[in-house]
């Protein structure tokens, strides 16, 4: 339990060390999708930025200059203020609507996509 709980601390306080999740995924989250606009990305989870390069025809993400704030004291700040509490007031407005919506959904068995496992992973 006592490691459950460090982990834990590390995770709120920003201290996890950098995880290695490959090429063209963020270096934050480890998502593999990203908003594009021109030649720039965005992840949508974290708001990484990166620059959209071509290198030998191949595109690729380069992240060196837009890591996120996100997880910063003052990035949590901003997404509690401008994201839960705006979206909240919205959703509550309209909670009754996604009930309905909701329902007919019910009982469908849903097939998620997965990223293939690398190999040797």
């Amino acid at each position: 339990m006592h490691q459950v709980r460090e982990l834990g601390r590390k995770v709120a306080l920003g201290q996890m060390p950098p995880a290695n999740y490959g090429e063209n995924t963020c270096p934050v989250c480890g998502s593999d999708f990203f908003y594009l606009e021109g030649n720039e990305a965005e992840c949508p989870v974290c708001g990484s930025r990166a620059k959209v390069m071509e290198e030998a025809g191949e595109l690729r993400l380069d992240f060196s200059e837009g890591l996120s704030k996100r997880w910063t004291p003052e990035g949590l700040h901003e997404h509690v203020n401008d994201w839960i509490k705006r979206t909240g007031v919205r959703f509550m407005q309209v909670r009754h609507q996604v009930k309905e919506r909701r329902k007919r959904l019910e009982g469908i068995p849903i097939q998620w996509l997965k990223r293939p496992k690398e190999e040797g992973g």
